[in-house]
């Protein structure tokens, strides 16, 4: 009886170490914390496994030691956690994902140009973010309501302010509107008016005009003539001319425009008449070379008396419509010959004469400067110092070139020696009367 009890006693004892050793790995809790995220954060996935050789966890994770690991799904997801031991257990968690709803943005709003004539175009570019709709209000309400489109053109005929107003997703606040203002500058006024409207070929008029623009040109259909904030512009048509003044605004963004017409009545001239001097006086006078022609003036620069120099310069106002520098080359360029025995100018030459522009419109510029390293020199009288030859333009009419009597008060002559004359010191010379014939 008792040997039958132990054995019954050690049978036992075997079955249950058997069943020990086959029992599976035990999973007591498997949690995600926090059990929901919004897109882009993380959640942790903790553990309390006994009796387990390894642990997977699935999906994407792998292999995973320790009590937990991080995890942060883009989407909802449920997670698997695998314990292998004596056998397998696995448990589940899942992670909810919220999706993140991005606010909507304003990037940039440009409103270009800042400022334009009334009626012109404006463009309105904008660049924005996660919008779910675009509206531009010019202050009379929304103008355009946009699907995609990122510029809009406008045509503004006052002042006006663009607001860029933008919604985003439900459940987000939407960003403050983005504003840009475009000023209308308005034309300016301008009054334009002539001396004469009627002339004959060869006679000049003078053209005048006044208004609130900041800057005028004036075009004869040809040439355009800018002329900043001058007020008046003496012109010599040679046929009928209609002439077209325009104003621009002070901002630079609107302009105006006046037209009229110089009637000319033809005139041709012929022959160019020069008139000597009659009793000249001075220090050079302007004399005709016997060289000349009808159509071709040789005029010579003469000293009247004796005369201490190393420089010549002469401006001589004249009306450039009725002649031109011949373009014949003298020692000193296209119409002029200097006498290098009474000043000489080196070579290259130191001398030039030009009819000038500009500020120098209409006047005949005349410069000769002898060579630094030969002082001064001492020039009798009687000497011719240079010559400048000038052709007739027949289609300038007739009429006066320049009159020595009545000369201008920019009309200007030097003859300058290093120790004799200052700088800026006016020479005399003896101008005579030069017409169109």
């Amino acid at each position: 009886m008792k040997n039958r009890l132990l054995a019954v006693l050690s049978l036992s004892v075997a079955s249950s170490l058997a069943c020990s050793k086959s029992s599976p790995p035990v999973i007591t809790t498997f949690t995600a914390s926090p059990a929901s995220i919004t897109a882009g954060q993380s959640a942790t996935l903790a553990w309390v496994v006994t009796g387990a050789t390894t642990l997977t966890l699935s999906p994407t994770v792998g292999p995973v030691t320790g009590t937990n690991v991080s995890v942060a799904p883009t989407a909802t997801t449920t997670y698997t956690l695998e314990a292998e031991g004596s056998g397998k257990t696995t448990a589940t968690a899942t992670v909810t994902v919220t999706p993140r709803i991005t606010p909507a943005k304003i990037v940039s709003f440009v409103v270009s140009p800042a400022q334009v004539a009334s009626g012109a175009a404006v463009t309105l570019t904008w660049n924005v973010t996660d919008a779910i709709t675009v509206s531009i209000d010019d202050g009379t309400g929304p103008v355009a309501q946009t699907a995609g489109t990122t510029t809009l053109t406008t045509h503004p005929t006052a002042t006006t302010t663009y607001t860029l107003i933008v919604t985003g997703a439900a459940g987000t606040t939407a960003p403050a509107p983005a504003i840009g203002t475009v000023r209308v500058g308005a034309a300016p006024t301008l009054t334009f008016n002539a001396d004469k409207l009627d002339i004959s070929q060869g006679e000049h008029a003078t053209l005048t005009w006044s208004g609130t623009a900041r800057s005028y040109s004036v075009s004869d259909g040809t040439t355009t003539t800018a002329l900043g904030p001058l007020l008046s512009l003496v012109v010599h048509p040679a046929l009928a001319t209609t002439y077209t003044l325009t104003g621009t605004s002070a901002a630079a963004t609107a302009t105006a425009t006046r037209t009229l017409t110089i009637n000319v009545t033809q005139r041709l001239g012929v022959a160019l008449v020069y008139t000597d001097p009659v009793t000249p006086t001075g220090q050079v006078a302007l004399m005709k070379d016997a060289a000349s022609t009808p159509t071709k003036l040789v005029l010579k620069l003469v000293t009247l008396q004796m005369v201490i120099a190393s420089a010549l310069a002469l401006n001589l106002p004249l009306d450039s419509s009725k002649v031109s520098i011949d373009t014949t080359a003298g020692n000193a360029g296209p119409g002029l010959t200097v006498n290098a025995a009474a000043l000489n100018p080196g070579s290259p030459p130191a001398a030039k004469a030009v009819l000038g522009n500009g500020p120098l419109q209409d006047v005949l510029v005349i410069g000769v400067a002898q060579r630094p390293a030969l002082g001064d020199k001492t020039i009798p009288s009687g000497i011719e110092l240079a010559r400048i030859t000038l052709d007739l333009v027949a289609a300038g009419g007739k009429g006066i070139v320049f009159d020595g009597t009545a000369l201008p008060a920019n009309y200007r002559a030097l003859i300058r020696g290093s120790t004799t004359t200052p700088d800026g010191a006016s020479s005399t010379f003896a101008i005579g009367k030069l017409e169109v014939q």
